[in-house]
């Protein structure tokens, strides 16, 4: 853009009569090229590629406010990505070691696809140095601090098709640039260009706007966390131990060595501390188990005794149904011989007199005893016999007389 302007002034100089055509020819020509690597500048590889420039630089920007060490670490990180040492899948996991932030999954492809753009254009300008990349991001470490990345923006269009003037109207070295005055017809090719890809840069810058302000708050949100924490750990064990390692860090190599053994016994004792405190938990919990299983036990034997007790009770039930059916039956027989020791044996009625020989027999009347004794009368006998054997015989008034059935008492 610096010879355009020379020859635009050169132009400025010349007497319009004194230009002849061919010259006219020559600096349209050297316009068209001069513009074109503006339009390959302001295409879609360039705008992403200035989009992953910030994204480096706001990545940076993120891991120096956290600390100057991770600050470090991460500017380490991006050389190392920029010159091919690192691949893209160890640069992220080591970002996110590093920062404990994790990266949105679109980062991958996005660095998988521009990230070769912006190593060939570091290294032309490192071959323009006589020197390798690695150096000359070495040599040229202001592009960290200050982040020149994010100088090299996409120059604003207006509606018109033409760039805007910056608001402090200044150079690089800090004067006032004129305005440039354009005495030559502008290339339609280039204003067509302009016009088209107006519309495509408001997207891209809308984008650019709302991914700054999502990995903003993220920082925001992230560094309110690490206060948070910072406030909650002051007075924890940890914080002191986080405290003595960096004085362990400050200290010389001996004392290093020392403080390292004592480190390692130190969290040799914390690590069985903690192992016997597991083994206790675990074996309260064993024996947690085991009782709860004793107590499951009791309650299905006490379930088991109360089941038997039951079907034990609904099996007495028909059992003692059926003694008392017996019973009933027994006594109902009893009852029934009963009433026939109190009928009559003749005929079966009601008696009312007894037989005197045996005082067994049992008769309604003198009639029905009579037309019993030819039975009874062997059975009558035979008591008879029993009753004298067993009493004291006696001498009788009359020896010859005999048992006769008239003779019966009522």
């Amino acid at each position: 853009m610096d010879v355009k302007r020379i020859k635009e002034e050169a132009g400025e100089r010349k007497s319009p009569t004194s230009v002849t055509s061919d010259t006219t020819l020559d600096v349209i020509s050297s316009e068209e090229t001069d513009a074109s690597p503006a339009r390959d500048q302001n295409g879609p590889n360039s705008r992403q590629v200035a989009k992953l420039r910030r994204f480096l630089s706001t990545l940076y920007q993120f891991s120096s406010d956290i600390s100057p060490e991770i600050g470090a670490r991460v500017r380490h990180l991006i050389v190392g990505l920029l010159c091919h040492t690192l691949s893209i899948e160890e640069f992220i996991s080591s970002i996110q070691d590093v920062t404990n932030f994790p990266l949105r999954p679109f980062v991958i492809p996005f660095l998988e696809e521009h990230l070769p753009d912006l190593a060939v254009e570091i290294r032309n300008k490192a071959d323009l140095k006589n020197q390798s990349p690695q150096q000359y991001l070495h040599l040229y470490e202001e592009i960290f601090p200050a982040m020149s990345w994010e100088n090299q923006t996409i120059p604003k269009v207006n509606e018109n098709g033409k760039r805007r003037l910056p608001d402090s109207c200044l150079m690089e070295n800090g004067r006032f640039s004129p305005p440039l005055k354009r005495h030559l017809p502008i290339v339609v090719d280039s204003v067509l260009e302009g016009a088209n890809s107006r519309k495509e840069l408001e997207e891209e810058w809308k984008n650019i706007h709302v991914m700054l302000t999502c990995i903003l708050s993220m920082v925001e949100k992230t560094k309110r966390a690490l206060n948070i924490l910072q406030d909650r750990t002051a007075g924890s064990p940890d914080a002191e131990w986080l405290a003595w390692l960096n004085r362990l860090a400050s200290l010389p190599g001996n004392d290093i060595r020392k403080r390292a053994s004592e480190a390692m016994s130190q969290t040799i004792r914390n690590t069985e501390e903690r192992i016997n405190e597991v083994k206790k938990r675990a074996e309260e919990a064993v024996s947690e188990v085991k009782r709860q299983a004793l107590i499951e036990l009791q309650r299905t034997v006490l379930a088991a005794e109360s089941r038997t007790s039951d079907l034990i009770s609904s099996e007495k039930s028909p059992l003692s149904r059926i003694i008392d059916e017996e019973r009933k039956k027994t006594m109902e027989s009893l009852t029934s011989q009963a009433d026939l020791q109190e009928n009559c044996w003749n005929c079966g009625r009601r008696a009312s007199e007894t037989c005197s020989g045996c005082n067994t027999a049992r008769y309604c009347s003198t009639f029905c005893q009579h037309k019993d004794w030819d039975n009874h009368h062997r059975v009558c006998g035979t008591t008879l016999r029993k009753k004298e054997k067993t009493k004291p015989t006696t001498v009788s008034s009359n020896p010859s007389q005999e048992y006769n059935p008239d003779s019966m008492t009522k």
